[in-house]
């Protein structure tokens, strides 16, 4: 199948987070920007935290954030938790990405930026998205910024460019449910180096420095994911997680859709293992991806034959 929540690691992952690199994070920033053909990457322990940090560092508050209606619901959580209003426009039957048409009602004097998602590998009409916000800050007379969230799209492309680079800024998360993931774990890319400096210095003035026991329980993590997604014994794992409050600390800490919060540690820095095991991860990329066009290709004819 093309997993949705199955993350494609091995032996190398676990060595890197036995002995992370020195500098880790600094590195994974460079060869993920480079990976996505940003001018700018930049760390951070959620794809959450970065929305939320972005909101934060560019000043925006008590306003308007248009985001889909289907969409991930941390995306709101975060716009709410930084002081601002989600404003939801419904998604398109073609691709479940926004629908562009209702777009530009949704958007008044109050709204400040739109967080776009490119859902399951579909690209958004950036073309399109670029000319509705174009008319927009002219009638209204102000910026309003573009974020895309490519957490589920890291490599889709529109009109042969990535559509992280359609924007002033994306996000990517890298949990487990990612098409490559540092464990936990989000990013920003940018191509304006004048954001990039100030997301940074405002995260690295507001975020703290992870403890010890963090990187610890990032390593348990790591170890348990092993087994707990191999097809022997996730069965159980899914019981466990339905029928009992075992592991609630490792799932519902971290996303609860009906509870706006932040999961633990969203204000803490990456840690240098996290970015060791997204590092190697990052040269596993063209493989993860030629493995789920197979398997897409597998589905589309065999379906074709029903």
């Amino acid at each position: 199948m093309i997993p949705r929540f199955k993350p494609y690691i091995g032996q190398g992952e676990f060595v890197a987070s036995l002995f992370p690199q020195r500098e880790a994070v600094a590195k994974f920033e460079m060869e993920f920007a480079k990976a996505f053909e940003s001018r700018s990457a930049i760390a951070f322990p959620y794809g959450r935290s970065a929305l939320w940090a972005f909101f934060n560092a560019v000043g925006i508050r008590n306003a308007e954030i248009v985001i889909p209606a289907y969409t991930c619901s941390v995306v709101a959580h975060a716009v709410v938790l930084s002081g601002n209003i989600p404003r939801f426009v419904d998604v398109a039957p073609s691709d479940y990405n926004m629908d562009l048409g209702l777009l530009e009602k949704a958007i008044t004097e109050r709204t400040q930026a739109i967080v776009p998602t490119h859902l399951f590998g579909y690209p958004l009409d950036a073309d399109r998205l670029h000319e509705i916000v174009r008319r927009a800050e002219s009638r209204y007379g102000q910026k309003i910024w573009v974020i895309q969230d490519c957490a589920h799209s890291f490599g889709a492309r529109w009109n042969g460019k990535l559509v992280c680079a359609e924007g002033d800024a994306a996000v990517f998360g890298l949990n487990i449910s990612k098409m490559i993931t540092s464990i936990f774990g989000g990013m920003l890319t940018t191509n304006n180096l004048h954001l990039a400096n100030l997301i940074r210095t405002w995260r690295d003035l507001h975020f703290k420095k992870p403890s010890r026991l963090k990187s610890y329980r990032r390593r348990i993590y790591l170890l348990a994911v092993y087994a707990a997604f191999h097809e022997r014994f996730y069965g159980g794992v899914n019981w466990l997680e339905q029928k009992t409050q075992i592991l609630d600390p490792l799932t519902k800490a971290y996303h609860l859709d009906g509870r706006i919060h932040f999961p633990p540690g969203f204000d803490e820095h990456m840690t240098a293992l996290e970015a060791s095991v997204g590092l190697i991860q990052l040269t596993k990329y063209a493989e993860i991806i030629r493995r789920r066009r197979k398997a897409a290709s597998y589905y589309n004819e065999q379906l074709r034959k029903l």
